[in-house]
C-alpha cells in the first residue's frame, strides 16, 4: 500500500485557482453591466449587484485560501533549527506567491488590488503565527540575534513582494495590532523580544537603536 505524505495529498489536489478565477472575472464583468443597465432605484438590479458582490467575495476568499494550502505546509517549517540556517522553505512560500498572483494581473484592477492586498494580510497573518509557535529554543543571545534579524528579514521581503503587486495593507499597523495582543497575553517569546525591539511600540517604525 502506498503511503502519501500531507505534502504529496496537496500537491495531488487538483488546482482549481484558475477555475475560480474564471468564475470571479465573469461575475465581476456582470456586475460591472448589472451597474450599467440599471435605472435609478431598480430594486431587482440592486438585488443582483448586492449578489454578485457577495459571490465576488467568495470567490476572493476561496482563492486565498487556495494560495495558503498550497503554502502551508512550508510555513509550518518556519521557526525551526533547520529554517535558522537554510532558507528553502522560505523560498518555495515567495516563488509559489509569485507564481499565483502574475496570474491575477489579467483580472480587473480594482479586484486585483483587493485579491492581492487579502492575500498579503493572510501571508503576514501565517508568518508571525509561525513566531509564536516557535519550535526550537536559541541556546545564546547571538542566536535569537540571528533569528530575530532572520525574520525581519523575511517579513520585509513578503512586503516588498506584494507592495510591488500594489497591495494597499499596512504592515505597521497589522505588525502592531499582532504585538499589543502578544504583549497583553504575555505571548512575547525572547526571539519575538529582539524582533520588536527596534519597532517604536507607538508608530512602529524601525529604528537602528534599541528602544
Amino acid at each position: 500500500m502506498i503511503s502519501l505524505s500531507y505534502h504529496d495529498l496537496i500537491m495531488c489536489k487538483p488546482n482549481v485557482v484558475p477555475v475560480l478565477m474564471v468564475g470571479l472575472i465573469t461575475c465581476i464583468d456582470l456586475r460591472e453591466n448589472v451597474k450599467k443597465l440599471k435605472q435609478d432605484n431598480d430594486v431587482h438590479a440592486n438585488k443582483i449587484e448586492k449578489t454578485l458582490n457577495s459571490v465576488v467575495k467568495q470567490l476572493n476568499n476561496s482563492i486565498s485560501n487556495e494560495i495558503l494550502l498550497r503554502v502551508k505546509l512550508c510555513f509550518k517549517k518556519l521557526m525551526t533549527k533547520k529554517w535558522l540556517s537554510n532558507s528553502e522553505d522560505f523560498n518555495q512560500i515567495i516563488s509559489i506567491a509569485e507564481k499565483y498572483c502574475e496570474e491575477f494581473k489579467k483580472m480587473k484592477p480594482a479586484n486585483y488590488q483587493v485579491l492581492i492586498s487579502g492575500i498579503h494580510y493572510r501571508f503576514v497573518k501565517e508568518y508571525l503565527a509561525q513566531i509564536m509557535k516557535q519550535r526550537f529554543n536559541c541556546k545564546s543571545s547571538e542566536e535569537r540575534d540571528r533569528a530575530a534579524s532572520k525574520i525581519r528579514e523575511e517579513l520585509g521581503t513578503i512586503n516588498k513582494m506584494y507592495g510591488e503587486l500594489v497591495s494597499n495593507v499596512n504592515f505597521f499597523v497589522l505588525l502592531n495590532m499582532c504585538c499589543k495582543h502578544w504583549l497583553n497575553f504575555g505571548l512575547i517569546s525572547p526571539v519575538s523580544q529582539n524582533l520588536f525591539k527596534h519597532y517604536s511600540p507607538t508608530t512602529m517604525v524601525y529604528t537602528s537603536e534599541p528602544l
